[in-house]
């Protein structure tokens, strides 16, 4: 936990003995559920951050799949 985390605990706890039961609770549910929210898997949360899947086919039949679908043409463009 670093220092800062520490403070907003510190600052959300003397907040707390101001509230009344039922906003307690209410406030209790929705960290809860927060909590619930934040609960990913590891392996979705790395591929999210670049772009990769997953996928239960080996590497080089992808690859071969790849290279099996590429055409070229046989003429150059001119540009």
């Amino acid at each position: 936990m670093t220092q800062v985390e520490k403070r907003i605990i510190e600052a959300y706890t003397g907040l707390w003995g101001h509230l009344k039961p039922k906003s307690k609770f209410a406030l209790l549910e929705r960290l809860v559920a927060a909590l619930k929210h934040d609960e990913k898997p590891a392996d979705a949360e790395f591929f999210s951050t670049f772009g990769a899947f997953s996928s239960s086919r080996s590497p080089e039949s992808i690859i071969e799949e790849i290279k099996g679908e590429r055409k070229f043409r046989s003429k150059e463009l001119g540009l």
